[in-house]
């Protein structure tokens, strides 16, 4: 799972790189969080790694978040 989210979040900030888009990744992961059906804790973690150290794309994959698990 959390591999899944990682990927998931790592092609996001790839794309808003590319693009321009400035997504701001803390906010996807609260807004998965909050209203989809891929709603879990873990989400939580993967939100405050990205507070913590924003444009980070190991962030989601952060010691910190796996030691939590």
């Amino acid at each position: 799972m959390i591999v899944a989210y990682a990927q998931g979040m790592a092609v996001l900030a790839a794309a808003s790189d590319k693009y321009a888009y400035t997504l701001d990744l803390e906010a996807v992961a609260r807004i998965w969080r909050g209203g989809c059906i891929i709603r879990a804790e873990l989400l939580e973690d993967i939100r405050t790694a990205y507070r913590n150290q924003p444009g980070a794309a190991e962030s989601a994959t952060g010691a910190g978040v796996i030691e939590q698990r």
